[in-house]
């Protein structure tokens, strides 16, 4: 049996990247049911590979024996600093802060070499003579310097389907910027120009796409909205709000630190502070969320602490544990003021009132095109008050977004009758 493979970050610390995978899948069963085709199955995969993950838990259980063993250490020992640091430090005397230094730059190397493995192993194993088609599943992939090295790992793969002759579509992707000086840069735009390319749909900077990118002229790219626009059609939920409760969803500090040095870990935690206060003088109950990423939930483990509320599910809910149980997350709530952006999108689609704050340029341009720019803002907006006004202001109001969710669905159509059922 031919297979079409579904291909994009599945890992499930963040069920926003998984939240674009479901959406995507069930749009292709979608189509594939309404082609009438039998013999065609879906696999769905993680474009880092199952060895990435092997290593990183591998690398958590020497993470903390490192910790251990460098506390109150001051004198070199030469069998440590060559399994830690891989070198031996010039000095008789171990400054602990050094060590530390050559540990994460040592950290640094393994990791890009443990990723680059796994994806070219993966990319073997999964795309094979039966595969029909390859489809990366959106979110931000084409973007340079990301610790992940994205535009490494989606080589790996093109390379393996221009090798044997598999068609590929990126669906809805989104596109972070471009240098022409950087290496990863040359290397994406090297295999997107292959010709396994046939389609792309941008869901942001698809100028960015066209004029740094894309060169092949053969290449079909369109602009097309993420299709986690479409949550309520495909994901209909009956959660029973919670009554006149806010969530407050958050994502790790230096999102924002790195967009502006001002917005210190310690400026979010006195603004969050502000801004449960100001809830809780207009009447409102809230509740924290975040999407699953421990870094965020660490982050609001902090907040809570700042503000001296103890930690429980009344005031930090569990993390997801499914696409389901995220979406439930947002349904509860009367409004929401938050950071990540497959929060702000899927409340569009089930019209849940909402504040973003901007760290990225993905949610400019989707403020842009759904004309939601009143919705977001920078971090903290001009302060609690002016945020909680901004999401009194949406709870007044019904909106309706025509963004072309069909243009999303039926570039997947377009490919997937020329490239598969026609093949």
């Amino acid at each position: 049996m031919k297979k079409i493979v579904l291909l994009g970050l599945l890992d499930t610390s963040n069920y926003g990247d998984t939240l674009i995978c479901a959406c995507t899948e069930k749009i292709i069963r979608g189509i594939i049911k309404d082609f009438g085709v039998s013999d065609i199955s879906l696999v769905k995969a993680d474009m880092l590979g199952e060895d990435y993950y092997a290593y990183m838990k591998k690398r958590k259980k020497t993470e903390a024996e490192f910790k251990t063993k460098i506390k109150g250490l001051r004198s070199a020992n030469e069998n440590f600093l060559i399994k830690y640091t891989g070198e031996v430090l010039e000095s008789d005397e171990l400054f602990t802060e050094e060590t530390e230094k050559r540990h994460a730059e040592k950290l640094r190397r393994d990791r890009a070499e443990a990723l680059d493995k796994s994806s070219e192993a993966s990319a073997q194993k999964l795309l094979d003579e039966n595969t029909a088609a390859l489809i990366f599943f959106g979110g931000g992939l084409i973007k340079y310097g990301h610790p992940l090295r994205l535009g490494y790992c989606i080589a790996a793969y093109i390379r393996r389907a221009e090798e044997l002759g598999i068609p590929v579509m990126f669906s809805a992707t989104g596109v972070d910027g471009f240098d022409g000086e950087d290496e990863e840069c040359a290397v994406m735009r090297e295999v997107l120009n292959l010709n396994c390319v046939k389609s792309f749909t941008v869901r942001d900077d698809i100028d960015t796409l066209t004029q740094k990118f894309i060169y092949n002229e053969n290449i079909r790219v369109r602009k097309a909205p993420c299709p986690t626009l479409m949550c309520k059609e495909l994901f209909p939920m009956g959660t029973v709000k919670e009554g006149n409760t806010i969530g407050i969803g958050v994502i790790r500090s230096d999102k924002f630190t790195t967009r502006n040095e001002k917005f210190t870990e310690e400026y979010q935690l006195d603004f969050y502070k502000e801004l449960i206060e100001e809830l809780e003088k207009r009447g409102y109950e809230w509740k924290i969320f975040t999407n699953g990423h421990p870094k965020d939930r660490d982050f609001g483990v902090k907040i809570l602490n700042h503000c001296g509320r103890t930690v429980n599910t009344d005031t930090l809910l569990p993390s997801p544990q499914s696409v389901h149980q995220l979406l439930d997350s947002y349904n509860m709530f009367d409004g929401i003021i938050a950071s990540r952006f497959h929060v702000a999108v899927p409340s569009v689609s089930y019209n849940i009132p909402f504040v973003e704050f901007i760290w990225n340029v993905k949610q400019e341009f989707f403020a842009a095109d759904a004309g939601l720019a009143d919705r977001f803002t920078k971090f903290g907006g001009s302060g609690a008050a002016d945020v909680v006004d901004r999401l009194e202001k949406a709870m007044k109001q019904s909106y309706t977004v025509s963004l072309p969710t069909e243009i999303t669905v039926s570039e997947l159509e377009w490919f997937i009758e020329e490239y598969v059922t026609m093949a």
